[in-house]
């Protein structure tokens, strides 16, 4: 990822979005490893709940997780897969947010009634 990271910002100073194929399993069931691809875009303002921003940890690594709640601190963060949640995450850890999600080949916005369903199901 961070080879991928001055791709992202390049994108976004072109005013495009990027997309992203996921890996790992702590966004199952929504998305899959290796097989769904996000499309991200650059962070506008503060975030809320149930966005999906994509952040850098304090040791390098990048994650993407949903926003649970908000602290005085930063956000508190869980993966659709997990239980345990990770806290605080600031606006400086975020690198992007995604947008949308393609799923056998179905795009899906955030702003979508189904995704919200879901979030506010799932979570």
């Amino acid at each position: 990822m961070t080879e991928i990271e001055p791709m992202i910002k390049k994108a976004f100073d072109n005013g495009e979005d990027f997309n992203l194929i996921t890996a790992g399993t702590s966004m199952l069931p929504m998305l899959r490893d290796r097989k769904d691809t996000v499309v991200l875009s650059r962070k506008e303002g503060k975030l809320k709940k149930y966005d999906l921003p994509l952040y850098k940890r304090a040791d390098g690594s990048f994650v993407l997780h949903r926003i649970v709640g908000i602290g005085k601190e930063g956000y508190i963060m869980s993966g659709d897969n997990h239980f345990t949640k990770e806290y605080p995450i600031t606006d400086e850890q975020i690198v992007a947010v995604v947008a949308a999600y393609i799923k056998n080949g179905k795009r899906i916005s955030v702003d979508s009634l189904s995704y919200k369903i879901y979030c506010r199901w799932h979570c």
